[in-house]
């Protein structure tokens, strides 16, 4: 995801406010840890789970 965000950061920029530049891996380590598993596949039934 980090790989995504810098690749398409000017794209990104068009609709969020990157202030910090794109977020690092850790950092989507930490918002990734804060969801809910069940919730996620409740809504995604189609991925893998």
């Amino acid at each position: 995801m980090e790989i995504f965000a810098k690749v398409r950061e000017e794209w990104l920029r068009t609709f969020l406010e990157l202030a910090g530049g794109c977020p690092s891996h850790d950092t989507f380590g930490d918002i990734l840890s804060l969801l809910n598993p069940a919730a996620l596949h409740q809504a995604f039934p189609f991925a893998p789970g």
